[in-house]
């Protein structure tokens, strides 16, 4: 078992992953709802999930359904937890934390 930070992932990327999350506070995202957020929160969600993404890039995948209702969002710990890896993938080489999943999330940062 490999730990990283919230995720465990039980085998390589190759072979198959499983990752064991624990039940954890927060609502799940969704559009509307990141467009009615001052930009301050929409800016520490942004750093929370590219810290996020940052951790999958490190294992070399990437999320394969990236969409703010896979995200749940904690304002009490300003934390967020990926969810639905059901359709992980494997990293293309050289893509950014900071782009790719977190854009298709909360938009890119100029439309923001």
């Amino acid at each position: 078992m490999l730990a990283f930070g919230d995720v465990i992932v039980s085998a390589e990327l190759g072979r198959g992953h499983i990752i064991i999350l624990t039940k954890e506070k927060g609502i799940p995202l969704d559009y509307h709802m990141i467009e009615t957020m001052s930009q301050e929160e929409r800016d520490l969600i942004r750093q929370e999930v590219i810290s996020a993404v940052s951790v999958l890039r490190s294992i070399g995948a990437r999320h394969g359904d990236p969409a703010p209702w896979n995200i749940l969002w904690d304002r009490g710990s300003e934390k967020v937890v990926m969810l639905d890896f059901e359709n992980m993938r494997k990293e293309y080489k050289g893509v950014p934390a900071d782009v790719g999943e977190v854009d298709r999330i909360l938009g890119s940062k100029s439309t923001l």
